[in-house]
């Protein structure tokens, strides 16, 4: 019985990666044209780490599957299951790892999905040392966050405040707006 209760969630998650991959790869044909590379994700180690502990665990499921066929368990279905799901989050960690910061023709491809110009209603930055640039969106969906915020190195600040500038019509600097709201 609790196999099942478990196995829903995992075929639901894995549905939900499915569509995240083929949402990834529909953004990919649409980013257009390069205006500046912003580089890798600053937490490119931790990924390729969880990548790693996920296809090591698939690779687990992988011989234990192998195991129960070969002896003739009834159980081996299950663990389709489990690699499946493994798999999926090794996959959704590679695609971060290879992901990178960029300022396209078409908008922002923010290290695994392109936030397209139109969508973004506003940017603002945060913090002192090691800023982030935290974005409005409208959302596609009217339940999802339309905000979020993500690291730019400090060599592109600039580039990529002049871009936005550029390409969105309402900048705010969270400290301005901070001193504004107490004065």
């Amino acid at each position: 019985m609790w196999p099942t209760i478990i196995m829903v969630p995992l075929v639901l998650l894995s549905l939900i990666f499915i569509i995240y991959f083929l949402g990834w790869i529909q953004s990919k044909r649409k980013k257009g044209r390069l205006v500046l590379d912003c580089g890798e994700h600053p937490n490119k180690a931790s990924f390729v780490s969880m990548a790693r502990m996920f296809a090591f665990a698939s690779f687990v499921i992988v011989v234990s599957l192998l195991w129960k066929i070969l002896t003739g368990k009834h159980n081996w279905q299950d663990d389709l299951y489990y690699f499946w799901f493994l798999s999926s989050f090794s996959a959704m960690w590679l695609v971060m790892v290879y992901g990178r910061l960029q300022i396209l023709e078409n908008g922002i491809w923010q290290y695994c999905a392109l936030i397209k110009w139109n969508r973004i209603e506003s940017y603002e930055w945060q913090g002192e040392e090691n800023r982030k640039l935290k974005l409005k969106t409208n959302p596609k969906l009217p339940f999802w966050w339309g905000k979020g915020a993500f690291p730019v190195p400090m060599e592109h600040q600039e580039a990529v405040d002049e871009l936005l500038q550029k390409y969105i019509s309402t900048p705010q600097n969270s400290d301005e707006q901070d001193q504004l709201n107490i004065g």
